[in-house]
């Protein structure tokens, strides 16, 4: 059995059976991992409120077959972010693109340490967060029609779209990210 302990963000939380469910969180150390919280669903569950979307947690996670989070406490909330509907929901479609594209147990630390500043400051720039995942907006045309006005990232091709070429049905709107 190992133990872990790093600093993390919460990036998603799936249920898992009746009383669990899985977070997914982007740690400092150990890159993108899944834990299991038991008994996170409980209503007095100490753990849940602490693993919430977007929260900076100090982890203790234990792995024997599988990761499962044994102790969380909460390092910020990122009040300047939280307080505009706007840059929260930014944030979120950030930590989908991460949760989406960063393979699992690969540490990235200056994702790590760009999504954290980005955070703090309340304002993220999805263009860097791209370029460090391999994806760099910069000299990208539209694979729809080929313009050099890009202006969205599709998540389940990993493309770039022009406005235009975004706005296809086919796409599902929260798979197509705002550059």
């Amino acid at each position: 059995m190992k133990e872990y302990i790093t600093e993390a963000i919460v990036l998603s939380r799936m249920p898992l059976r009746e009383e669990d469910f899985v977070a997914s969180l982007f740690t400092k150390d150990l890159g993108r991992i899944e834990a299991r919280v038991v008994s996170g669903r409980k209503i007095l569950s100490k753990l849940s409120s602490n693993v919430d979307f977007l929260n900076h947690v100090d982890v203790r996670i234990v792995s024997k077959n599988k990761m499962i989070l044994a102790d969380v406490v909460t390092k910020s909330v990122f009040p300047k972010l939280k307080r505009h509907p706007s840059r929260l929901a930014t944030a979120l479609r950030a930590a989908h693109l991460i949760n989406s594209l960063l393979p699992r147990e690969l540490s990235e630390r200056r994702l790590w340490h760009e999504f954290a500043r980005m955070l703090q400051r309340g304002i993220i720039n999805m263009p860097i967060i791209l370029k460090i995942l391999g994806y760099d907006p910069k000299g990208a045309v539209c694979l729809g029609c080929g313009r050099n006005t890009i202006s969205h990232f599709y998540l389940v091709d990993q493309i770039f779209l022009c406005a235009s070429c975004s706005v296809n049905p086919a796409h599902n709107s929260r798979d197509v990210i705002l550059i």
